[in-house]
């Protein structure tokens, strides 16, 4: 449990006795895995001081119509709570719970009318105080963990060299160790540590997976997000770099994790500040690259472009020109001594051209930028985090790196380019002299490394899978193999 959650006195009696901070990691009483599918709904607790807590409600049917179920807290997995006296029906969803541990004066009430479309509201009694809630079906996510779970998690929260605080969750493995472990660094974007979009956990997912197999893991919410502190506005590739070198000095301190064998795996951005961290820190011996920068960051986001807009069946020549003014505008941003007035036209351009491409092409209304959307797009181009990846070249950070490096991207990715990419991520770290690189193409995975039809990112949320099987089972396996670890 972290303070920066504003956990109020509610919520502080309904969790009090779970494990809390670096060390403790006591088993709690665990709920039988149900025998069927279970439904699944997700809550977001409102509390007094406004800040939100995820919950997952699994609901089991017996004979006869009545409901087993149970809670857990996306923040604490390992903490499981038996729903009682429980009634769910076409209106109603009703029940009450006590932690365990807790004495019947902490029991809280949750109600909620399932009446119209969801969200659905709702509201928890406790001790006399009481919390709105809100409940949604959630999509079939297969691979989501469900407790029990055979492994421990406990927050481990540390400061980067500049102050920054980073809340994290260390996932450890059965067993007494000291266990390999790997941070896991997201990608671009204000993440959790659950790596959390469209229903998925991508993160929950890879902890889970791994510490199965004998690895440890270290998941961290951004900057600015959760428990962890900073600005976004200003974070830079450098900085979420010396935040993941910060992390493996955080586990080389832990009596469970073996200091030498301590290792990196980042998504898209996060893959980059995977070799980033490599090159500065010496305690990260491998890194995992997944569809990661081989190629300039200005000439990925207009790859980038080009391939979402092909496979929304946009044809080649207005494509083309409009690649054409985006890396004019690009140019126009890494110049100091640039016009301001040539690069708001260039702006102007690319912004117009992306609206008459969705109107020509994929049945959008006409469309004239106005002033204030040419200002925001301006300042979202002039931002430093978007600066930062518009003026990143990979050579020096792949260059720098001299420990085992996989890197593997899926063939229907359409936001970094896969061949291209592949390639040039090979060439660089071959050329540097790096004797243990393995490079893979993964056939039919999207850039969230999940099977896809198109790679278009409307799919993410309608695949029920949330990290393709095999290829996490490659990771594991060449993990494994590199750190010691036997079958």
């Amino acid at each position: 449990m972290r303070s920066s959650y504003g956990l109020s006195l509610l919520v502080a009696l309904l969790l009090a006795g779970c494990p809390r901070g670096n060390g403790d990691t006591t088993p709690q009483p665990e709920v039988e895995p149900p025998a069927a599918a279970p439904v699944l709904l997700g809550g977001t607790l409102i509390l007094p001081t406004g800040d939100p807590m995820e919950v997952q409600v699994t609901l089991q049917p017996r004979e006869g119509g009545d409901w087993d179920g149970s809670l857990f807290y996306l923040i604490k997995q390992d903490l499981v709570v038996p729903l009682d006296e429980l009634v769910y029906d076409d209106s109603t969803f009703r029940c009450t719970a006590v932690a365990p541990g807790q004495s019947e004066e902490a029991r809280a009430t949750f109600e909620a009318s399932l009446a119209g479309d969801p969200p659905w509201a709702g509201t928890l009694t406790q001790a006399g105080h009481s919390a709105e809630f809100m409940l949604v079906p959630m999509p079939a996510r297969p691979q989501t963990p469900q407790p029990p779970f055979p492994y421990a998690a406990r927050d481990l929260d540390f400061d980067s060299p500049d102050g920054t605080h980073l809340a994290c969750t260390l996932t450890v493995p059965e067993g007494p160790g000291p266990h390999p472990a790997v941070i896991l660094l997201t990608g671009s974007g204000l993440q959790n540590r659950d790596y959390a979009l469209f229903w998925h956990k991508s993160w929950v997912v890879v902890a889970d997976a791994f510490a199965r197999r004998g690895l440890a893991t270290l998941r961290c919410d951004d900057r600015a997000v959760g428990g962890s502190t900073g600005d976004p506005n200003t974070t830079t590739m450098q900085d979420m770099a010396q935040d993941a070198a910060a992390g493996a000095e955080a586990l080389a301190a832990q009596p469970d994790i073996d200091p030498d064998r301590i290792g990196a795996l980042g998504h898209s951005q996060g893959a980059t500040v995977a070799a980033l961290a490599a090159g500065r820190s010496i305690r990260i011996r491998f890194v995992v690259h997944l569809a990661g920068m081989g190629l300039p960051g200005a000439e990925i986001l207009v790859i980038q472009e080009g391939l979402i807009f092909a496979a929304a069946g946009v044809p080649a020549e207005p494509i083309a020109a409009l690649q054409e003014v985006h890396r004019r505008l690009h140019a126009l941003l890494l110049d100091p001594a640039a016009d301001p007035a040539a690069l708001r036209d260039a702006a102007r351009a690319v912004v117009a051209g992306q609206f008459a491409i969705a109107a020509d092409h994929l049945g959008a209304p006409a469309h004239e930028v106005t002033d204030a959307e040419l200002d925001h797009a301006i300042a979202v181009w002039q931002a430093p985090s978007t600066m930062d990846l518009i003026r990143f070249d990979p050579v020096p950070a792949l260059r720098d790196v001299r420990v085992p490096f996989l890197a593997l991207n899926g063939t229907r990715d359409l936001q970094v380019p896969c061949d291209q990419d592949l390639e040039a991520v090979e060439q660089i770290l071959l050329e540097a002299g790096n004797p243990d690189v393995t490079i893979q193409a993964l056939e039919g995975l999207n850039h969230a490394f999940q099977p896809a039809v198109t790679g278009n990112i409307d799919e993410y949320e309608q695949i029920a899978t949330t990290f393709d099987p095999a290829a996490l089972e490659l990771i594991i396996d060449w993990i494994r193999a590199h750190t010691g670890l036997v079958d």
